[in-house]
């Protein structure tokens, strides 16, 4: 199985460049491993398109044989891209709400009602849902690369947005998340001891 994202052959225009070494982003040279690491803390949730070219550079890396990313690594590109691609796609389809916190999150409106989204909470939900049932069905390493492959089917690799499968996975992800809260109203915060 190749497991390289495909995204448009266009090479996006970016301060990040595959390298030997390393990732030589905006002046400093990271390990592929770090610059993962912190695609998957969030710290690209705010500028996305420095993560998808994160995302590209790391695929060139693996092109040129810099890095050979595990099964993890994998994992947590296909993640991102997926939960990116979603929140995208709403972003341009529902536009955006800012809460009194100051975060800004894409609208997401579906069958039974609508809600604010945010890359990470898309992370979070589709590693729980989708990774979570896999690695326990299925064991760790094949439940993740069974995840690695299911993201793919995810992706269409021609158009570098979601197919029809991501699209639909997703949308009844979110119905069901905003049925259940119609359902049952917030949970109950955890008692602080």
């Amino acid at each position: 199985m190749n497991n390289l994202i495909k995204f448009p052959k266009q090479k996006p225009q970016s301060l990040i460049t595959a390298t030997p070494n390393g990732l030589h982003i905006n002046g400093r040279m990271v390990s592929y491993t770090e610059a993962i690491e912190q695609l998957d803390r969030g710290d690209y949730d705010s500028a996305p398109q420095a993560g998808r070219d994160l995302i590209w550079q790391v695929r060139e890396g693996v092109k040129k044989r810099y890095f050979k990313p595990t099964d993890s690594h994998t994992l947590i590109l296909y993640r991102w891209a997926v939960a990116d691609m979603f929140y995208t796609e709403q972003e341009n389809e529902n536009g955006t709400h800012e809460c009194d916190n100051g975060d800004v999150g894409a609208i997401y409106i579906g069958e039974h009602g609508g809600m604010a989204i945010y890359r990470l909470t898309e992370r979070l939900a589709i590693a729980n849902n989708i990774e979570g049932a896999l690695i326990e069905k299925y064991g760790a390493d094949q439940g993740t690369r069974n995840a690695i492959s299911f993201y793919i089917s995810m992706i269409d690799a021609g158009t570098g947005s979601l197919s029809g499968v991501g699209s639909e996975l997703l949308t009844s992800l979110h119905d069901g998340f905003i049925q259940n809260l119609n359902a049952n109203g917030l949970p109950t915060a955890p008692a602080a001891h």
